[in-house]
């Protein structure tokens, strides 16, 4: 088992999500971990809640075959949650 990282940003566009999904998607498939970080830049650190938002966005979306096994923590620049598959 390999824990994959999938880099997200605030002002992601919803194609770029589908990206994200479908890549994530493939690292469960292959029996991978799969941590999704969000990463900050400059004044994107006082409005939190948008990297929070997009990180549960990814998640509704791959829901039906992840579970989470560590919840959403904020690192400094990063933020991140874990994923396993079900």
């Amino acid at each position: 088992m390999v824990i994959k990282e999938v880099r997200l940003r605030p002002a992601i566009a919803e194609h770029d999500v589908q990206v994200k999904v479908k890549q994530a998607r493939q690292f469960l498939a292959d029996g991978d971990k799969v941590v999704l970080c969000c990463l900050f830049r400059g004044r994107q650190m006082a409005h939190r809640e948008v990297g929070e938002q997009v990180i549960r966005h990814v998640f509704d979306l791959l829901k039906d075959i992840a579970k989470i096994e560590v919840g959403v923590r904020q690192e400094g620049k990063r933020m991140t949650m874990m994923l396993s598959k079900k």
